[in-house]
């Protein structure tokens, strides 16, 4: 090629607008001037310089990971392992002293024994399911290495606790968020670094190795980056737009691996083969009230133990499996299984030799039924068992929540136990068990498909979508869809919120709808997720918000329960009614023919008004005493008189 002669493919050529971000894929980099290139290395944190360093690919990557995670800024490297590895690497020295979480990934326990303590940083770990790490901290101790839910057995510590007392002694806390990707905010627990494994979840597809660490503090980036960089890690463009390209599905991706994960679970709790099984996703798992305080939904993994301890045996099930293929890793398409021995991975709580987990991802692919044994129908099992599961709520107020003497009230509450007062007629039964079970907007639905609960009344809305996995009893309530806000706040009207900060409970119908018309509309709204409806009401207490979304119901007993209660009002028209109904499995007649007819008989008997006034008219036990005092609306009161189970969408 002559001298000066620009390459065809370097020339202009028409506008392309693609949907992806490019990959671009760089060794060398040109710059216009002298002085550019030698004012390149100026460009290492928010620039380019050389295509080790970064690219406009893999920038957009770290910017995506680090929105995801909570944090400010990101730092990609090869995996998983690198992501832990470097950060300890360029953060720690000769002389320091490092905490470790007795439940951490493997390879990270055999560098942290070999590595570390080489080059003189010395290494104690505690207990997997620690609430403090108080009495281990020294004066030297410069990080705090958790993992939550910690790997193969899954333990959570606790994060927040933990991390306020590293803070006291001056320590750093970094966290492998390989688990939690996607459904975690750990720097609001107090973590400074989070590194996840991207090959995992975020990929989606088995197909890539490259790991992130993500902080909040631009001097800890600086710090990690420049290591990074010194030590020549890099990362390929290709590889980051593997990563790009799984991100715009995890959400889905997540939520249908975290509905299969607790329909296994749920099938091999009742499996005579298991002698444990760990999902602490599942409300029944001992870990289920931290996971809560610190995930917003589950995933694929659950690990169980056998009581057959025999290798041969266990391998040849394992040999033998169609659907679950052995392999290590998880968060891609394909269901795998892994075995493991962890007597040299526990020293706190050791392991008891020849004691194997096996742990489980369930993926996407078509599945055969598995619970070949399950009940016909939802009468018949309760009639063999002489069990009712009625799902139970902590805080949906009034609907179903625990009173001051904590126990189980609420309007829909007192609905399901007159339901199970006619199934105990209907079956004859001389005496028939309520079991509870507390579910959450994120695991209700999953967990009446499952079987898990046999019926769920609540604050939950009957809809077509949700029809598709459960069915709904006749309405027994009709809401609209407004705005809590501070009457001093200017907001009016659903218009007032552009560009403002507003919460709605995730996984709600409320998170929909407010997503959809944030894009219609073009609001410009930050949407804030919370767990439930008392979080929900804490953001915009608080001030994080300025606006709660929720039903309007809700925030009337939101208001009620509020320190002033003449500070806030709801505004806003309803965007659109909803209609609450009893949730039970689909395809089950003569159940929801039971229950239909029993909340038919209480409209027209009056029974129904009658629990409206003692929840919504009158002081309930609640929060020291609170009362709602909102009248029948005309629909409520066509509904009595006209009861069915029709969706308003």
């Amino acid at each position: 090629m002559p001298p000066n002669t620009t390459p065809n493919f370097m020339t202009s050529s028409p506008r392309f607008s693609a949907l992806t971000v490019p990959v671009h894929r760089a060794s060398t980099l040109v710059f216009d001037t002298t002085a550019q290139f030698l004012a390149r290395k100026g460009q290492l944190f928010d620039g380019y310089s050389y295509g080790l360093y970064g690219t406009p690919t893999t920038r957009a990557l770290e910017t995506e990971v680090a929105s995801i995670e909570g944090g400010s800024r990101t730092v990609l490297v090869p995996s998983g392992l690198a992501a832990l590895t470097h950060p300890m690497l360029a953060l720690l020295s000769a002389g320091d002293h490092v905490l470790v979480a007795d439940c951490v990934y493997g390879p990270t326990r055999e560098f942290c024994n070999s590595v570390l303590r080489k080059i003189g940083v010395a290494v104690t770990y505690f207990a997997a399911d620690a609430a403090t790490i108080d009495a281990h901290l020294q004066s030297n101790t410069r990080l705090v290495l958790l993992e939550s839910p910690g790997s193969f057995t899954m333990e959570i510590q606790e994060i927040a606790a933990i991390s306020r007392e590293a803070h006291t002694a001056g320590a750093l806390v970094m966290l492998d968020n390989a688990w939690g990707f996607g459904n975690s905010a750990m720097f609001e627990h107090g973590v400074d670094i989070v590194c996840t494994a991207l090959s995992k979840y975020a990929a989606g597809h088995s197909d890539v190795c490259l790991g992130s660490i993500t902080v909040r503090s631009e001097r800890l980036f600086r710090q990690i980056k420049t290591f990074v960089s010194g030590v020549g890690t890099g990362v390929s463009s290709d590889d980051a737009f593997l990563v790009l390209r799984g991100l715009r599905t995890l959400s889905v991706r997540l939520a249908e691996h975290a509905q299969r994960g607790l329909d296994l679970t749920q099938w091999l709790r009742g499996r005579r083969e298991v002698a444990s099984l760990v999902h602490p996703a599942h409300p029944e798992d001992p870990q289920h009230q931290r996971f809560k305080r610190y995930f917003s939904s589950g995933n694929g993994l659950l690990t169980i133990l056998l009581h057959s301890q025999d290798l041969e045996r266990i391998s040849a099930m394992l040999d033998g499996l169609k659907h679950f293929r052995i392999g290590a890793s998880w968060g891609g398409t394909d269901s795998l299984i892994a075995i493991a021995d962890l007597t040299a991975s526990r020293i706190v709580q050791p392991w008891p030799p020849g004691r194997y987990a096996l742990r489980l991802h369930i993926g996407l692919e078509p599945l055969e039924p598995l619970a070949t044994a399950q009940e016909t129908g939802t009468l018949a099992k309760i009639k063999q068992t002489g069990v009712m599961t009625l799902g139970a709520r902590e805080a949906s107020i009034p609907f179903n929540y625990l009173d001051d003497h904590q126990r189980q009230a609420g309007y829909a509450w007192e609905l399901s136990t007159r339901i199970a007062d006619a199934v105990k007629r209907q079956l004859k039964l001389p005496k028939l068990e309520i079991k509870e079970i507390n579910l959450t907007p994120q695991t209700r639905v999953a967990l009446v498909a499952n079987q898990t609960v046999d019926l769920e009344c609540s604050s939950t809305t009957n809809n077509l979508e949700r029809q598709k996995q459960v069915a709904f009893s006749n309405t027994f309530f009709i809401v609209g869809a407004r705005l809590l806000v501070r009457k001093n706040s200017g907001i009016q009207h659903w218009a007032d919120l552009i560009g403002k900060n507003v919460v709605v409970s995730a996984g709600t119908t409320g998170e929909r709808l407010l997503r959809k018309l944030n894009v219609e509309n073009r609001w410009g709204i930050n949407i804030i997720l919370a767990k439930d409806i008392n979080e929900n009401f804490l953001t915009v207490e608080t001030g994080r918000a300025v606006a709660s979304m929720q039903d309007d119901i809700i925030l009337y007993s939101n208001i009620a329960r509020a320190k002033d209660p003449s500070m806030w009002e709801v505004v806003g028209m309803p965007q659109q009614r909803e209609a609450y109904g009893c949730m039970l499995r689909k395809d089950d007649p003569a159940f929801k023919k039971l229950v239909d007819d029993t909340i038919a008989a209480m409209m027209k008997s009056g029974e129904m008004e009658a629990l409206y006034k003692r929840y919504f008219q009158s002081t309930i036990a609640v929060k020291g005493g609170l009362r709602i005092d909102r009248p029948l609306s005309p629909e409520m009161l066509d509904l009595f008189k006209h009861p069915n189970d029709k969706a308003f969408q």
